[in-house]
């Protein structure tokens, strides 16, 4: 019993000692910290990797060049000599991976876009560093590249979406052949697909000039992501099945317009320009016209781009109101947008002549500034 005893107690005292050494761990100054976080900083090698396609778009067939170049933050620093460029459907698989050596920090690489294993899709082209793939995949370059078949595909169509409200989406589409003859009375069947099922389908007949109107019930904002909409027109004993495949993401259209006072803000009773820029969902820019109203939608400019959704416009602020750009774009599509708030007193920097290779820029304030 004694023995037994014993050997309890030395367990506890072990135990006890543990813990308290435990307990007992150096603290580590601030300063330490912040001084190893500084120097970490100072020597940690950051790369980043960018493309540069010879095209926006390609077809089935084609050849696809591109440059690479890689930027590092460090000039005493050996960075990495290969960059590797991932080519993934529009469904995420991986279809090739494709080695470019670099030489002074760039390099350059080529795709053939055989048919035998590549067909119509948006194509998206991922590159990164070995150094790059132990970090977040976020900062890997990322480009989607649209690719069409012109060799394979059957069924010609021009395609636009308008949104009806709530979940009612409207496709206009006008069918043409292979040989661009239109296919007016051709009766069709379709469905809208998300991807793998089906969520709506239905039966129709194009019109004299080929068109057809397809009402769409889209229960999920989401289907129109990955969507597809396959359209099968009946063939006879002479002419074949014709097939058309449709993506429904641009059915998600939507645009952003952004506002950019001179200097860097409105100031009440000044006269300033405004530069606008407009885009869509693409990353294009859009056609637009457009006016600014005040709150009593009183018109005070009108504006129109000069090309790629850019332009500017001129007007006097007033102090206490607050500005309202009313859009209408090219595809029929309407939108209103706020300016910045109007500020009471400031001085901007402003754009006063351009001469040759001489700028001249001027301060200018309002009346309450001085």
């Amino acid at each position: 019993m004694k023995k037994i005893f014993f050997l309890f107690f030395i367990f506890l005292f072990a135990g006890l000692s543990l813990q308290v050494n435990a307990q007992q761990k150096p603290a580590i100054p601030i300063n330490t910290v912040v001084e190893k976080v500084q120097k970490y900083f100072g020597v940690y090698p950051v790369e980043k990797v960018h493309l540069h396609f010879d095209k926006p778009y390609y077809a089935v067939g084609d050849t696809l060049w591109f440059k690479t170049y890689l930027n590092h933050n460090l000039y005493e620093y050996n960075p990495s000599k290969i960059v590797y460029v991932e080519v993934l459907t529009s469904r995420d698989s991986l279809i090739q991976t494709l080695r470019v050596p670099l030489e002074n920090n760039a390099g350059k690489g080529q795709l053939v876009l055989d048919p035998q294993f590549v067909s119509q899709d948006n194509y998206r082209f991922r590159a990164y560093t070995k150094w790059m793939a132990n970090f977040d995949n976020g900062y890997f370059f990322n480009k989607i590249v649209p690719i069409g078949d012109a060799i394979n595909k059957k069924l010609g169509a021009d395609v636009s979406y308008s949104s009806e409200g709530g979940t009612k989406t409207k496709a206009t589409i006008q069918f043409r052949d292979r040989q661009g003859n239109l296919l007016g009375r051709k009766k069709l069947s379709w469905e809208a697909i998300d991807g793998w099922d089906a969520f709506d389908k239905g039966k129709t007949e194009t019109d004299d000039m080929g068109r057809v109107t397809i009402n769409l019930n889209i229960k999920e904002k989401n289907y129109l992501k990955n969507g597809r909409l396959i359209v099968k027109i009946d063939g006879d004993k002479t002419d074949p099945t014709l097939v058309g495949n449709y993506s429904l993401s641009n059915a998600l259209w939507d645009v952003d317009v952004q506002f950019f006072p001179e200097g860097g803000e409105l100031l009440a009773g000044l006269s300033k320009k405004v530069a606008f820029k407009a885009l869509s969902t693409t990353g294009r820019g859009v056609r637009l016209k457009g006016k600014i109203v005040d709150s009593k939608k009183k018109e005070v400019a009108e504006f129109e781009d000069l090309g790629l959704g850019m332009g500017y416009f001129s007007f006097v602020p007033v102090l206490g109101e607050k500005y309202k750009a009313t859009i209408a774009f090219d595809n029929g599509q309407q939108r209103t947008f706020d300016l910045p708030e109007v500020k009471a007193e400031g001085l901007s920097l402003v754009l006063h002549k351009e001469e040759g290779d001489n700028v001249q820029f001027g301060l200018v304030s309002n009346d309450a500034f001085f």
